[in-house]
């Protein structure tokens, strides 16, 4: 009888310790972006996260990018990222990412297939207390996406994106897929640059202690002479 309480007592601490964390979340997205030559476009986005069931900003970002496209079909695209995230102690702490993207497309008739490969880097400085801070991560993201045109003025698609943690000095021995994301979404041109897009997202962490899971709503409002076609 001992030992059966024992185990009892081990399951539930397990389950205790993996429960999952979920949240409801709004997500708001200005994008600029303009061509700078015929095969170099840049772009400009700020984005604000709410978190909390909607009630607290819990990541705000400016992401700056330049996209070269070597074919038609394929591109090499750079970023940088700067991130305030929101800290349990109710300051903002300050990251700073960088992205190397490789992504090729293909389209037939009314359908365009993408998928973008991603390594991105960030570290941790302002308001981040531990000592490990300034040591980068490295993830690495995969992203596919399939986009439909109905008509002249809507286009309809869905994305899946696979992260993989491949190096975090806050936990040195763990390399695993950590996250993945899906999401179904509209985009409406309103003007001839000018576009408005509609999102719903369900984000999850796996293999992590308390993964997160989260549903989104998405606005996104985008203008100027060039438009990504990937998600940032």
């Amino acid at each position: 009888m001992r030992k059966f309480f024992v185990l009892l007592f081990i399951l539930i601490s397990t389950k205790g310790f993996t429960q999952e964390v979920r949240d409801f979340g709004i997500w708001g997205t200005i994008a600029y972006g303009a061509e700078i030559t015929k095969n170099l476009d840049f772009s400009i986005e700020q984005e604000v996260r709410m978190e909390q069931n909607a009630t607290t900003p819990g990541v705000i970002f400016t992401n700056l990018g330049v996209d070269y496209s070597v074919l038609e079909q394929f591109q090499i695209g750079f970023n940088y990222r700067f991130l305030l995230n929101d800290r349990p102690d109710g300051v903002y702490g300050h990251r700073h990412r960088i992205m190397l993207d490789l992504q090729v497309r293909e389209r037939y008739q009314q359908w365009t297939f993408a998928y973008r490969a991603r390594g991105q880097s960030e570290v941790r400085t302002i308001n981040y207390s531990n000592e490990l801070g300034l040591a980068p991560t490295l993830d690495l993201r995969n992203t596919i996406k399939t986009v439909y045109r109905l008509n002249r003025r809507f286009d309809i698609y869905a994305s899946f994106d696979l992260r993989m943690l491949v190096r975090d000095a806050r936990v040195p021995d763990y390399t695993a897929i950590d996250r993945f994301r899906y999401r179904l979404g509209t985009d409406i041109l309103v003007k001839r640059d000018q576009s408005l897009g509609l999102f719903i997202q369900h984000q999850r962490e796996v293999d992590v202690q308390n993964p997160e899971v989260e549903f989104t709503i998405g606005v996104e409002f985008k203008f100027g002479g060039r438009r990504r076609l990937m998600e940032t």
